[in-house]
């Protein structure tokens, strides 16, 4: 994993804690963020972040999204 991007309407949604967390726990990450990342149904709903360009990470609440995240770290890139 080398990039990470979120949609900045997510934020209130409690995506900026993940942001700072990924960025304090993974600095080799690539951190972008967006006006829109056109994944509108989405962002209104829950916390989530876009992958390498291809692979949405979601989760119900932040903490889930953080967790999810940090397996998803551990595990590598699908296959």
């Amino acid at each position: 994993m080398r990039k990470v991007e979120i949609c900045v309407s997510n934020l209130p949604l409690g995506t900026q804690r993940v942001w700072e967390l990924i960025a304090e726990r993974y600095p080799e990450v690539q951190l972008r963020r967006w006006a829109c990342l056109g994944l509108c149904d989405l962002c209104v709903r829950r916390p989530f972040v876009l992958v390498d360009d291809r692979e949405v990470l979601q989760a119900p609440s932040p903490e889930a999204l953080w967790a999810l995240f940090c397996r998803r770290m551990e595990d590598g890139p699908p296959v």
